[in-house]
């Protein structure tokens, strides 16, 4: 583990990630993506989605679905 918690190797999470309309996206088809739905009684159906390209130099996002903390992790 010797320079297991050097600073090189910290992950740094995206926080708060801007939310924008899916069709505004520039992904190709093949794109992959990392998603969430939320569906019950108390929620209203909402999705998010990030982007795998994103996540890759971050491995999380701490973010919010339907009012509700979630964190996407790769």
């Amino acid at each position: 583990f010797s320079g297991f918690f050097a600073a090189k190797r910290v992950l740094v999470a995206v926080d708060s990630p801007r939310h924008v309309q899916a069709s505004a996206v520039p992904l190709s088809d093949g794109a992959m993506v990392l998603g969430i739905e939320l569906d019950g009684m108390d929620s209203d159906g909402t999705a998010h989605a990030w982007a795998v390209e994103t996540l890759l130099p971050h491995h999380l996002v701490n973010d919010e679905v339907d009012r509700r903390p979630v964190v996407a992790t790769w």
